[in-house]
């Protein structure tokens, strides 16, 4: 592993060693973690062929100012959630133009991934950047509006209510960034999603959705994938990252 400052963004890059023929796969970490966390999966990648890359999202691990606005029932919880995964979703885009100069190639093929958070991240860093060729959410929402809802409606409220309590400008944000709204930017993508059957958090339901919303608008596509692990909850486990793996060297 070796860390670059891209863009004014530290960096860790794993698997430089693979060559220029190798593609570059960003790992995303999930809410409250930090680039720690993406570590061990950078390494496994880069073991099999990849370069890897892994950032602090924005108010994560060394990019920290305020840790509690990524706590649940913090005040504006949704509008600083949502603004700190879209905006490493730009980061990465950003990232992904001083590439070249930094590596010192343009890479074949760019991939991005990520756990929960970073997982929606993925998706908009697809949405946002046409670089990007392949994206692998685990456990995240290409729709947080509808998923937000449902848990909303679940506790007793109703759509008119959570229509109402939505912050001024979050509509417009959500149609901007959500893949759901999007799917012209991911047609020609490869996309495998990975969901947890037993995850209450991320419930598989939300990608079942956008495999029927893609279905509607384009007709069944081979290039998009949903997996679901019946016991799996919100996490990432060994049967996942195995074929994960495989995806991603058949890709």
């Amino acid at each position: 592993m070796k860390q670059f400052l891209i863009a004014g963004l530290e960096c860790s890059v794993y698997g430089l060693d693979n060559g220029k023929e190798a593609p570059v796969v960003f790992f995303c970490h999930g809410l409250t973690q930090s680039i720690q966390f993406s570590h061990k999966y950078c390494k496994s990648l880069a073991e099999n062929g990849c370069i890897a890359v892994a950032i602090d999202h924005r108010n994560h691990g060394a990019r920290i100012v305020d840790f509690s606005k990524n706590q649940k029932g913090s005040e504006n919880y949704l509008v600083d959630t949502y603004g700190m995964y879209t905006g490493t979703a730009r980061d990465i885009s950003h990232i992904i133009d001083f590439l070249p100069a930094t590596l010192g190639f343009n890479p074949k093929k760019i991939g991005v991934m990520g756990f929960s958070l970073g997982a929606h991240a993925s998706l908009v860093a697809a949405v946002i950047d046409e670089h990007v060729d392949f994206v692998i959410p685990i456990c995240g929402t290409p729709d947080r509006k509808s998923m937000l809802k449902n848990r909303f409606v679940e506790k007793g409220g109703t759509e008119e209510e959570f229509e109402q309590s939505l912050p001024l400008g979050m509509n417009q944000n959500f149609q901007k960034y959500d893949a759901v709204h999007n799917l012209d930017k991911l047609a020609n993508r490869s996309v495998f999603l990975i969901s947890g059957g037993d995850d209450f958090i991320v419930p598989a339901t939300t990608n079942k959705c956008l495999l029927e919303h893609v279905e509607q608008q384009f007709g069944k596509r081979d290039n998009f994938i949903l997996k679901i692990y019946p016991e799996a909850k919100h996490e990432i486990t060994k049967a996942m990252w195995v074929d994960i793996l495989e995806w991603v060297a058949a890709v």
